[in-house]
């Protein structure tokens, strides 16, 4: 495969050559016991969801067979949002793409065939959609294993766009970016991402990570498939293993292991330590105001502030309110004795 011969002709060959191992490979795929892409992408649909990016899986890139692992659409924003960039990995936050084609891979390597497949997945998703601007359309492999070297450079994946990045400088393939989940960086965007890796050390650095950073990004069900999957793969030594040895699981059963998980480290803990991990103001927020002053007595609230820090909250009469008028004008001569 050189530079010179890749033609459209070659392309549109390569497509349909590939086609019928397409859907072969789907088939061979379907029996695999756990479907780690769709845990994949239930894990990318309750992260991306919130922030306005639809997540569909198993897509239909043609009227017929083959389907795509997982397709992104970024919804009503021209651009991602800050929001949206928190939670998306590099590579995919740097394309101005909307439609965004995955072909995740995690117990298979990254080879010409896998290529192949993302290439026909791009191609027959653009003729689907004809009225969408290629520009807009952006196919990506993201393979928890990282690719073979003589590979990436056979296929002219030479070009490392970030770390763990990968454009490819022949025409025919440069429609479809590579990411090596292994070796992207340990910016918080691909913390998320890496809980893929093959290699145990970077996944297991990366659930640290997270297990550390502040939650208010993400959803309960979010932490529970988190916490479920690091329970999964924490009972493996090597990564090989849990690719090949782990029994079907389900999104739903991971997220219950995790859910348990969670819930018993809270029995663990005192409500005093639970507290300290939070500010004031942080837990608060989760109350009404009169759901919290209904535990103090008036006089231990106002003991925190300053009489007209109290008063500047009511009209002169409602300030006046239960005072008699001997009271009143006492206050009115001293009032007038201290103008004098």
């Amino acid at each position: 495969m050189t530079e010179q011969n890749m033609t459209k002709e070659g392309k549109e060959s390569i497509v349909k050559e590939n086609a019928i191992i397409v859907e072969e490979k789907e088939k061979s795929e379907s029996n695999d016991k756990t479907r780690w892409h769709v845990i994949f992408g239930d894990i990318l649909s309750k992260l991306l969801t919130p922030v306005n990016i639809s997540v569909e899986i198993d897509v239909s890139v043609m009227s017929s067979p083959p389907k795509s692992d997982i397709l992104l659409v970024r919804r009503e924003s021209p651009e991602w949002t800050k929001a949206q960039l928190q939670r998306l990995p590099d590579g995919i936050r740097d394309t101005r793409a909307d439609h965004i084609l995955l072909e995740f891979k995690f117990t298979e390597s990254v080879n010409q065939e896998v290529i192949a497949q993302a290439l026909g997945y791009d191609t027959f998703y653009k003729r689907a959609n004809e009225k969408i601007e290629q520009k807009r359309i952006q196919t990506f492999i993201l393979s928890s294993k990282t690719p073979d070297k003589k590979l990436r450079k056979m296929v002219g994946f030479k070009d490392e766009i970030k770390p763990g990045v990968f454009k490819s400088s022949h025409a025919v393939i440069d429609s479809v970016q590579l990411i090596s989940i292994n070796d992207l960086s340990d910016e918080p965007h691909n913390l998320y991402i890496k809980c893929f890796a093959s290699k145990k050390g970077v996944r297991e650095k990366s659930f640290n990570k997270l297990f550390d950073c502040k939650k208010e990004t993400l959803t309960s069900d979010v932490i529970y498939v988190i916490t479920g999957l690091f329970n999964i793969f924490a009972k493996k030594i090597k990564g090989a293993e849990i690719m090949q040895e782990t029994s079907g699981y389900t999104t739903e059963e991971i997220m219950g292991m995790g859910k348990e998980i969670c819930e018993a480290l809270l029995n663990v803990y005192s409500l005093d330590d639970i507290l300290k991990k939070y500010k004031p103001e942080e837990v608060f927020a989760n109350y009404k105001p009169e759901e919290v002053f209904a535990n103090y007595k008036p006089e231990e609230v106002l003991a925190n502030y300053k009489p007209e820090e109290v008063l500047a909250n009511y009209k002169p009469e409602e300030r006046l309110k239960g005072l008699g008028a001997e009271e009143i004008k006492k206050y009115l001569e001293s009032i007038k004795n201290n103008l004098n």
